[in-house]
């Protein structure tokens, strides 16, 4: 029996695009070849169970601090040894996800000296960016030093999209095949629909994924529905600001399961992204073009390479007078 290691700092119940883009290829994967064993290694950024059997996946998570609230962890080193040691030698093949998590670094030395096969995953096409100057320049030199250093231990890199195939040959001189994500197929759940014309935003609600944009043309659109889904800071002070301006055609529902998301996508109109984030290429996008939404985003990361002009309509990031208007 092959057995494999999946290595993603979060993982379920944590929602975000590289985790589902992780969790959809191996339950495709189970669910085709049920004779491969999968352990997934992830933090316990959630502090849910340290091990939990998931749709015949085993989850394991370490104990973790929490450097940036969904976007940045570090694990206990002790608890982090401890599991590595205890199953050394006991996987085929070990597959990484995301280069700029700490995992990305030490797993390759891992797989070396236990003389594993080890793959990576990478989802950005840009180096990732918060809403801090100086962690962004930390960000920059860890990237061009440990990262560049550790992407060559690997050997196979996948890319999830060409804009990130180009990045990492233009910025770390290293080669990738690219890896769309895919969905797996859910049950088609019968259509509510809103009174109203209704736009949805679901994903992660942080600044950087222009959340409060969206939210200041929901204010002054009264008419639509706007309907945000998803988990991140900006949850409990756009629900506080909904109750004390009264603003009833605003619901902001922070995070929900994979099945509620779809029910909702089948409920609504229009889906916005008004994102400026470092975007590989979002699930959140890739579902609402399966349940025939019409689309508008911003064309960060590797949207464009999901979205033209046939499929919805595409934006320049930053630009807020288009985006309105493209609502």
């Amino acid at each position: 029996m092959k057995k494999i290691l999946v290595i993603t700092p979060f993982f379920y119940p944590h929602i975000g695009g590289s985790e589902r883009y992780m969790e959809e290829l191996y339950l495709f994967l189970r669910k085709n070849h049920p004779e491969i064993s999968v352990d997934v290694l992830c933090y316990n950024t959630n502090q849910v169970l340290t091990k939990e059997k998931y749709q015949g996946i085993t989850i394991y998570r370490i104990p973790c601090l929490n450097i940036l609230k969904d976007q940045f962890s570090l694990p206990n080193p002790l608890a982090l040894l401890q599991f590595l040691f205890k199953n050394k030698n006991q996987y085929d093949l070990i597959h990484v996800s995301t280069r700029f998590f700490d995992s990305s670094w030490w797993a390759p030395i891992y797989a070396k000296l236990t003389k594993t096969r080890v793959i990576l995953t990478d989802h950005c096409a840009y180096y990732p960016t918060t809403e801090n100057p100086f962690i962004n320049l930390a960000v920059r030199l860890v990237e061009n030093t440990i990262v560049r250093l550790s992407l060559h231990f690997y050997d196979v890199i996948f890319a999830e999209t060409k804009a990130t195939q180009r990045f990492l040959k233009q910025t770390f001189g290293v080669d990738s095949e690219v890896a769309y994500p895919g969905l797996s197929s859910e049950k088609q759940h019968p259509r509510a629909e809103f009174k109203k014309v209704t736009v949805v935003y679901v994903g992660r609600m942080i600044k950087s994924k222009g959340v409060e944009f969206l939210f200041d043309i929901a204010k002054e659109n009264t008419a639509v529905n706007f309907v945000f889904a998803g988990p991140g800071t900006l949850v409990e002070p756009l629900k506080n600001q909904v109750q004390v301006e009264n603003l009833r055609n605003i619901t902001v529902l922070g995070a929900i399961s994979k099945t509620e998301v779809s029910k909702l996508l089948e409920a609504v109109d229009i889906f916005a992204y008004p994102s400026w984030h470092s975007e590989g290429l979002p699930m959140a996008l890739l579902e609402a073009g399966e349940k025939g939404l019409a689309v508008i985003a911003s064309n960060t990361g590797a949207i464009q390479e999901l979205i033209d002009s046939q499929k919805g309509i595409l934006v320049q990031s930053g630009d807020n007078k288009a985006f309105k208007e493209g609502i």
